[in-house]
């Protein structure tokens, strides 16, 4: 659920902690799932959510070892290559722009809690 928060600055906490909650759960029940939220937070419209979750990621396939999910495996490899573009989402959807909450992003991209 705080994945889909209304908030741009609680799905960007979620994205920072995919690593830390991989590490705490069994990666065979737990890496399809992460899998599911890193990708929901790689195609966010903010792009500091997408960032943290970008951030996050090498943490999670680490944490979930020969159980990680292909596509977070190509994900991770596609960052080594600026050559490549990141996979398509596996669910097909088109990305869709969500407007920021203005009092909630200052220019500098942090929230009011970050000042």
């Amino acid at each position: 659920r705080l994945c889909e928060d209304g908030a741009w600055s609680v799905r960007k906490a979620m994205a920072e902690q995919l690593g830390a909650l991989a590490v705490l759960l069994p990666p065979a029940r737990a890496a399809p799932r992460l899998a599911a939220l890193f990708e929901s937070l790689a195609y966010d419209a903010s792009p500091w959510v997408r960032a943290a979750a970008f951030r996050s990621l090498g943490a999670v396939v680490a944490a979930s070892g020969s159980a990680a999910p292909p596509a977070l495996v190509q994900y991770f490899a596609a960052m080594a290559l600026p050559d490549q573009r990141p996979p398509q989402r596996a669910d097909g959807e088109e990305e869709e722009e969500e407007e920021e909450d203005a009092d909630d992003v200052d220019e500098r991209g942090g929230g009011a809690a970050e000042r």
